[in-house]
């Protein structure tokens, strides 16, 4: 989960016409001292696109570290091979599953981001992700 790669990725071809795009930044210090990324959705992406901004915390095992982790507890998420975080889209789905204040998780295998909404509906959060969208690094 340290692996994240910043840079620009562009989702699946089948969604938002292939316009999902987003950019990630990071490494950088987040609160407490753990380390932090972010995305934005790029310049040229689907005002839909999802999500459209995000923050996500790596903390290793470490999960009373996130800064989310009193929500992650709530909600009842355990596993440390995920990187949690809060995002929020510009569109509503028409499922709810990626709206504002979203809890997230990021992994990264090679060059390919996968987000994870726990949220439905912005009021309630899942202990197992309730949809799912991966992104690929452009250039790399």
């Amino acid at each position: 989960m340290s692996a994240f790669k910043s840079g620009t990725y562009i989702g699946p071809p089948t969604i938002l016409g292939g316009n999902a795009i987003i950019t990630v930044s990071g490494p950088s210090v987040g609160p407490g001292g753990v380390t932090e990324f972010t995305l934005t959705a790029a310049t040229g992406a689907n005002s839909c696109t999802y999500p459209s901004s995000a923050t996500w915390y790596v903390v290793g095992s470490d999960l009373a570290s996130n800064p989310f982790a009193s929500r992650l507890k709530a909600a009842g998420i355990t596993s440390t091979l995920v990187s949690y975080g809060e995002g929020s889209s510009q569109c509503d789905t028409d499922d709810y599953d990626w709206v504002q204040n979203t809890l997230l998780g990021f992994t990264q295998t090679g060059n390919t981001l996968t987000i994870y909404s726990y949220t439905y509906n912005s009021t309630e959060d899942y202990s197992t992700p309730r949809d799912q969208v991966a992104y690929t690094l452009q250039n790399p």
